[in-house]
């Protein structure tokens, strides 16, 4: 059987996909807490491009990793959207991870980049550098850059698996993978052939925020796992010729 519905552009990144042509003033993400906080479409796309444009700043290249090292917040929503923006992977790790564990998944990953909330615990490591809150602060003062002119198939972002059989292996997503979340939510697992809504893994922790053109970004099962390192990319919708 092969998917039947229709196919992502070529040209695609997924976060244009998400915030860009929206009705500009329409609520576009909710953070809930002591006082909630409503983010208009035209709010949130200004403050990811400049947050994109000062990371592009910073040295952040296509292709390049950014691991986030920050609990449920709106920081971490920005900061993978910003990233995912230039042609960077964001990483999206769980708070809940040891010290240790983010070292390993930070060696296995290659990334030189840590976004970091201030208060989760660092693990003591050479060659990566931090951004830290005021860092983070600043570079949202920057100019608002411009999507990069991603491909469908080019890398989008990266995840672990919880690695209950083993040692947590990388997801790697391609752009299209928030195009195959859409064709889940619209026709269901039942009318949509080898379409897979997978659950999250407990090392990718709060991802689940990104609701912003109200299709969620697509979870990782680990029966869809690479290795991170052969760059091999898919959606969560199986497409010919996917590796």
């Amino acid at each position: 059987m092969t998917f039947a519905g229709a196919r992502p552009p070529v040209r695609l990144n997924l976060a244009r996909y998400c915030l860009s042509g929206k009705p500009a003033e329409k609520t576009a993400l909710i953070v809930a807490g002591a006082a909630t906080q409503r983010w208009s479409y035209a709010g949130l796309e200004d403050v990811v491009l400049r947050l994109a444009e000062g990371l592009r700043r910073e040295g952040l290249e296509p292709g390049a990793r950014l691991f986030i090292r920050m609990g449920n917040s709106l920081d971490y929503a920005l900061m993978f959207f910003a990233a995912n923006a230039i042609g960077a992977v964001p990483i999206a790790a769980s708070p809940m991870l040891t010290p240790r564990e983010v070292a390993a998944l930070i060696t296995f990953s290659g990334a030189r980049l840590m976004a970091w909330d201030g208060l989760l615990t660092l693990p003591e490591m050479e060659g990566v550098s931090i951004l830290t809150p005021e860092t983070i602060g600043r570079l949202k003062g920057t100019p608002a850059g411009s999507y990069a002119d991603t491909g469908a198939d080019d890398p989008g972002y990266m995840i672990f698996t919880s690695g209950t059989s083993g040692t947590p292996k990388g997801v790697l997503h391609a752009q299209r993978a928030i195009w195959g979340g859409g064709q889940c939510m619209r026709d269901g697992t039942a009318s949509a052939p080898r379409t897979s809504c997978s659950t999250p893994a407990p090392s990718t922790g709060p991802i689940r925020w990104a609701r912003a053109c109200s299709i969620p970004l697509p979870m990782a099962a680990p029966r869809l796992s690479t290795r991170a390192r052969k760059m091999t990319t898919f959606g969560n919708v199986s497409l010919p010729n996917t590796v």
